[in-house]
């Protein structure tokens, strides 16, 4: 098991974070910077952008699980093939005082190949 460490910002600028999400768990539309907060609807994690609209994973089924409240989880569980990770979520806020997602941790676990 392998760890991505995320550096806490009050701004969710974390680059690599947010980098790693857009590669293995793209959004339909715009990036995981671009969220202001995650949700789940029906079992399905909708992100809500800074801008108001609303997107979701481009592949559905890659959510897994949340923890926490629906309309604001602190943790995400994204599945991509032999992949899983887990995101651990708080909730921050901008200079301008609107609240976003910080990311705290993500962890990483994948199957390792016998040789």
């Amino acid at each position: 098991m392998g760890t991505l460490e995320a550096t806490n910002t009050a701004d969710f600028t974390n680059a690599p974070a947010t980098e790693f999400l857009d590669r293995q768990f793209p959004l339909r539309s715009g990036t995981h910077q671009d969220v202001s907060t995650y949700l789940v609807y029906f079992d399905h994690l909708m992100a809500i952008k800074k801008d108001g609209s609303t997107t979701s994973l481009v592949t559905p089924s890659q959510f897994q699980d949340a923890d926490g409240s629906l309309d604001g989880p602190n943790a995400i569980v994204l599945s991509n093939g032999d992949t899983q990770v887990q995101i651990r979520l708080r909730s921050c806020r901008t200079a301008n005082g609107a609240p976003h997602p910080c990311i705290d941790d993500v962890r990483i676990e994948t199957v390792l190949a016998a040789s």
